[in-house]
């Protein structure tokens, strides 16, 4: 009890209420009920992680912990009703644009058909919700839905999959290379509601596909998502997350990929919102020569809260990583970054980089990052690093000597900074628009720029 009472006692009876009620409102899933019954009594034993646990040492829950009850009181009650009533031209407002070909919506938790889009026959992939699954799918996906980001050692896995109510399942077939991507929408329209997005994704051998997520919401909530990826030998993924969450919301998100013999990844991440945002990536190459490519950028700003927290596993020989996270933090805004990489006993002639760097816009903006690297083969290539500075006052003097003005330069930089990871977009008709995002957001954060360099 001790662990609940420093983040804040949840109120267990409550969570118990709340996770029976899903079975009345969602009957297409109560097949799910077993794995949310053994979910919620995980976390009913474990509490919430606190700042004495390491990986948590930099973030408080305590806020998310006192408002979950009533935003899942809420949710049950309200969520099916208030997402009927979303017109698509107001959804295409708040959409990336150009991305049609597939598009799968979720308002407050709830799958919209007539706002989605299948693919086409004969393109090598199957998409369907776990409401919508086949009866003989059901109990191989009970003994798949956690198999990669397990309950037992993590607590908000457990919290979200004790309220888990529809979400994804994708399979790519051998050989099959799906030219469109995959683009998953999770959009919180209604104040003051939790949402618990789910995505198992599978790509079978010599298949390729890309896979864009992004979450937003329109007012406070609470969003606690997981992704679950296999990549069989020779799997191509490409996959982009952006998090647009309103500025008092919560954002709970972690994603698992597994790569086989050859599989390869490239995955970038942009965390532009939220009050406070916790993003676990953990990735294990377990096949020879596998690769991971990873990029990341986080913004902090007003007293909003990001935390990165990045794990890849070289399981297998000859396997390769590159991961690049950038963070700006303005005002009071804090960030946190911890990337680790694991180089187990097996994992000869690996090579590993990891690199983050951090700007700071203001005197009261602050990072917390902590790269790590854990070796235990003696024949690898491997190197860490990490960098935390103002804005380089040599750039804003040459920005400035050329007629400039002093805002506008800080503005230069800045997007400069932040751009050489949105340039990663594996989606080349993404770049633009994600650059406007990123630019607008980057203008309101240093709208209060720190003192004089």
């Amino acid at each position: 009890m001790a662990k609940q009472q420093e983040t804040g006692s949840f109120d267990a009876m409550l969570y118990r209420q709340a996770s029976e009620a899903l079975d009345r409102r969602f009957p297409a899933t109560r097949w799910l009920a077993p794995l949310r019954k053994h979910a919620l009594e995980r976390l009913a034993h474990s509490g919430f992680p606190t700042t004495r646990d390491e990986d948590w040492r930099y973030t408080n829950l305590k806020q998310v912990v006192l408002r979950s009850g009533e935003f899942l009181k809420r949710s049950t009650r309200e969520k099916q009703s208030a997402a009927r009533r979303v017109a698509k031209s107001e959804l295409n407002r708040l959409l990336l644009p150009g991305l049609t070909d597939i598009t799968l919506v979720f308002v407050d938790g709830v799958y919209q058909p007539e706002l989605s889009s299948s693919p086409p026959p004969g393109s090598g992939m199957r998409i369907r919700t776990l409401a919508t699954v086949d009866e003989q799918e059901r109990e191989p996906l009970l003994e798949t839905l956690g198999a990669l980001a397990g309950i037992e050692g993590c607590q908000v896995t457990a919290f979200s999959t004790a309220f888990l109510t529809d979400g994804l399942v994708i399979d790519v077939e051998a050989d099959a290379h799906v030219p469109a991507p995959v683009y998953a929408v999770f959009l919180s329209r209604t104040a003051d509601i939790s949402t618990h997005p789910r995505i198992l994704m599978n790509l079978a051998a010599n298949s390729s596909a890309c896979l864009i997520e992004h979450h937003k919401s329109l007012h406070p909530c609470l969003s606690s998502s997981i992704t679950e990826i296999r990549c069989a030998d020779h799997a191509r993924l490409k996959y982009f997350k952006l998090q647009q969450e309103h500025h008092s919301a919560f954002h709970l998100a972690s994603q698992h990929i597994s790569l086989a013999d050859s599989a390869g990844m490239q995955a970038v991440h942009l965390d532009l919102g939220s009050a406070l945002s916790r993003n676990g990536l953990n990735v294990k190459l377990n096949g020879d020569h596998a690769k991971a490519r990873l990029h990341g950028l986080f913004l902090a700003d007003a007293s909003s809260h990001v935390d990165n927290h990045t794990r890849i596993d070289h399981q297998a020989p000859h396997t390769r990583s590159e991961e690049t996270y950038r963070g700006v933090i303005a005002d009071h805004g804090r960030g946190v970054f911890n990337g680790k990489i694991i180089v187990h006993r097996a994992a000869q002639k690996t090579n590993a980089q990891l690199t983050n760097a951090n700007l700071l816009l203001s005197p009261g903006a602050e990072i917390d990052t902590k790269p790590e690297l854990e070796i235990y083969a003696d024949d690898v290539k491997c190197s860490h690093g990490s960098t935390v500075g103002r804005i380089d006052t040599n750039a804003l003097f040459y920005l400035r000597t050329r007629g400039i003005p002093e805002q506008e330069a800080r503005r230069f930089v800045i997007r400069a900074f932040g751009g050489e990871i949105v340039s990663r977009i594996p989606v080349p008709h993404l770049y633009r628009p994600v650059s406007d995002i990123l630019a607008a957001r980057l203008e309101h954060a240093d709208s209060k720029p720190g003192p004089k360099q």
